[in-house]
């Protein structure tokens, strides 16, 4: 039948390295270093509200249980809420329409510089890739690369100038639509950057998986050979 929501369509790390090896063809035109960088928000799925026509259907029953007996509190949500399974669904087109949003904004500002440029290599660089969205539809001419998984932002920028200048488009745009972001020590920038679980070396171009998370996966596989994980365990790895 008829789905009840659009399918949810989120960036993986493999989409993120395409994306950084045609930068890094870029890079070497530019003779610039491909850097990163990312950026993380508070208690994302909180921070959409529900419409009021829809606060009934995301309440629930809260027993309580007391020396005189059960109380019961009626417990209503209004925001998208941790547990409610279109969260995630609602959360990413959000997310995709930042994504949106910056791109229009940013693609405005390169445009003009891009336009200016007078380096040989880099014109021609421009009108391949210029002749190429127009075959597509899509701009094919950007010297950045961003991808959102849900609440995780990721930047992929050759050139360091052109990198401080996505941050303070970035930086406007969540400001002006009131977002909270999360605390500093999640926000990185430089030649690499922590992304669903991997570090991303973005001026060589490859992905790290962490020791502490080669561990974690090491100890579970072993549970689970052992017969002591769970059998959600097993299915968790294989995502």
């Amino acid at each position: 039948g008829r789905r009840r929501l659009p399918r949810e369509w989120k960036p993986t790390v493999r989409l993120v390295m395409v994306a950084n090896s045609i930068l890094q063809s870029a890079a070497l035109v530019w003779r610039q270093p491909v850097v990163a960088f990312s950026d993380d928000f508070k208690d994302f799925f909180n921070q959409l509200y529900l419409h009021p026509s829809q606060r009934w259907l995301s309440t629930l029953i809260w027993l309580q249980l007391g020396a005189n007996g059960p109380a019961y509190s009626h417990v209503m949500e209004l925001s998208l809420g941790f547990g409610c399974n279109v969260s995630s669904n609602y959360a990413q087109r959000f997310a995709h329409e930042l994504v949106r949003l910056f791109c229009q904004r940013f693609d405005a500002e390169e445009a003009a510089i891009l336009d200016a440029e007078t380096d040989p290599s880099r014109r021609a660089w421009i009108t391949r890739r210029r002749a190429l969205s127009a075959r597509t539809g899509r701009n094919e001419c950007r010297l950045y690369a961003l991808a959102a998984y849900t609440d995780d932002f990721k930047f992929q920028i050759v050139g360091i100038e052109r990198a401080m200048r996505i941050m303070a488009v970035w930086y406007t745009l969540t400001r002006e639509i009131n977002l909270r972001m999360a605390k500093p020590a999640k926000r990185e920038a430089g030649t690499s950057t922590l992304w669903l679980g991997l570090r991303g070396y973005a001026t060589l171009g490859y992905e790290v998986i962490p020791r502490a998370k080669q561990s974690r996966a090491i100890s579970m596989l072993n549970s689970i050979n052992d017969d002591r994980g769970m059998r959600n365990d097993y299915y968790a790895q294989l995502r």
